[in-house]
């Protein structure tokens, strides 16, 4: 059963015409006599069940107007003769529907006075979603940049960045501007099965699970790293992983186990209600991890079974590179005290807009 409550699917910010306002002249030039009004609202990618994320009832909840627990922070600034102006600071983007406008696009809203575009400025945005996690991460947010530290131990959330530049130096003034939002985590997830031909036997369950780093410390991999996120024009997550220890990393235990069988593939999570693993149940099994470069014998996997005490059994990590907005779903075909290991990569865009992990 997968839980509803944070979206994990590519999203969209498009700042599309309407409204009117006060006090433009202290914050813009002369408006242009055929100006438009700047108001938000949340598309998604053609061919991504877009319509599922502009009406996804779980993320107008959290950021519903007045009531809702979470917003997607926007920020914006406009460039006019070498002199930076901010128009968005921190502006919260909440839904609210509006009376006579059914258009959903056109239900996410900032709640401060309305901006225009005008004429022959350069304007930065920058957004994140959830607005609230981020500010407290991150050393300094602004129009042209997010950066900060995160440690993957503390933080198991997903968050998302975007940025964009409009220039109505060269182009008109817009109708529609899109930030397309990015996950800057790549996810990862273990899954475990019996080996073709082998049938485990009713107490051969996996009951407590890791990742943990071998080799030198050149070579570790990092569940702590640097985020900076700049450019609007072609916006760019960047990271610089450190903080490696050799010691355990994401912990999961379950005392009854998970059972398998050679049918499908069984993930490593236990399910709500319980105090064990939380970090695989939170998330539906799938672990948020910094994007990173993977030697080979540099990472291993390690699991207990019910049946065999404490004996540790353990397969190496493929060298791989974690790409952000990537998951990476390993199984592990066991055979007694044996087991390969094997990968699927998937975009982390394609997944249905309903797939959701838990705040």
């Amino acid at each position: 059963m997968m839980k509803f409550s944070r979206i994990i699917a590519l999203l969209t910010i498009s700042i599309i015409a309407a409204g009117c306002a006060q006090e433009v002249d202290e914050l813009l030039p002369e408006p242009q006599p055929a100006r438009k009004a700047i108001s938000c609202g949340i598309s998604g990618v053609a061919g991504l069940s877009s319509r599922t994320l502009v009406t996804n009832a779980n993320l107008q909840t959290l950021c519903a107007a007045g009531t809702g627990t979470e917003s997607i922070g926007l920020w914006g600034e406009f460039v006019n003769a070498g002199t930076r102006t901010k128009i968005f600071d921190a502006e919260p983007l909440t839904y609210g529907p509006k009376a006579q406008d059914t258009n959903p696009y056109n239900q996410w809203n900032y709640p401060s006075e309305t901006r225009y575009w005008n004429s022959g400025l350069v304007y930065d945005f920058r957004a994140c979603f959830p607005q609230d996690l981020m500010t407290n991460l991150m050393e300094q947010m602004g129009a042209t940049n997010f950066q900060g530290s995160i440690n993957t131990k503390n933080v198991q959330d997903d968050i998302l960045v975007g940025a964009t530049q409009v220039n109505t130096q060269t182009s008109p003034l817009p109708d529609v501007v899109d930030i397309e939002l990015q996950h800057i985590f790549a996810a990862i997830r273990f899954q475990v099965k019996a080996a073709e031909g082998y049938t485990p036997s009713a107490d051969e369950g996996v009951v407590a699970c890791w990742l943990q780093n071998q080799g030198t410390t050149d070579d570790l991999f990092s569940r702590a790293g640097y985020l900076l996120h700049t450019g609007n024009e072609t916006p760019e997550i960047q990271w610089t992983p450190y903080y490696s220890v050799f010691e355990e990393l994401y912990r999961w235990e379950y005392p009854t186990g998970v059972n398998f069988d050679d049918d499908e593939p069984h993930s490593l999570y236990v399910p709500n209600g319980t105090n064990e693993g939380e970090l695989y149940t939170r998330n539906d099994s799938w672990i948020m991890v910094i994007p990173q470069t993977v030697k080979a014998g540099s990472l291993k996997f390690f699991y207990k079974m019910k049946h065999t005490d404490d004996k540790v059994f353990s397969v190496t990590i493929p060298a791989i590179t974690y790409q952000p907005g990537v998951q990476y779903n390993y199984i592990l075909e066991i055979r007694g005290a044996s087991a390969t290991i094997s990968l699927t990569i998937q975009d982390w865009n394609k997944l249905d807009a309903s797939y959701d992990v838990e705040l």
